[in-house]
């Protein structure tokens, strides 16, 4: 499966980078050489996507957590970013939706269709569909 492994390429022990002609795996680790069936990947590269905490990812990016305490994604702007930090866009690269410099998440169309109807049984800062109007409990 693996056509070439190097083993320890970055100073510090503990780190294995793995090539073939189809896939690049990139581990680090604190302690130890083996690599245990690909069961711990921090990264892989193969011919579906890029995988974070998978060996098999199944689309283009799969962030995969470990034990839920973890941030999965974090995208950090610079100072003065005016870029938007996140776009969504559609094949013809209208943005539908973006996150824009200062936190803020703007999109095209909104569908309420799957929100709650009343804000029966609904916590405090859950959001419902009142005919069409978006309300916070």
């Amino acid at each position: 499966q693996w056509g070439l492994q190097a083993k320890n390429l970055i100073s510090g022990g503990g780190t294995t980078l793995m090539l073939s002609s189809k896939n690049i795996a990139f581990k680090a680790r604190s302690s130890g050489d083996s690599f245990t069936g690909l069961t711990e990947v921090d990264l892989i590269i193969n011919n579906v996507g890029v995988g974070v905490g998978t060996k098999s990812p199944t689309s283009k990016l799969e962030v995969v957590g470990n034990d839920g305490t973890q941030v999965l994604m974090t995208a950090k702007s610079i100072s003065g970013q005016t870029a938007n930090m996140q776009e969504w866009t559609n094949s013809s690269n209208f943005v539908m939706a973006h996150i824009d410099p200062s936190g803020k998440i703007q999109a095209s169309a909104i569908n309420f269709s799957g929100l709650p109807t009343s804000s029966a049984g609904l916590s405090a800062g859950d959001v419902w569909n009142d005919s069409g109007t978006l309300k916070i409990v």
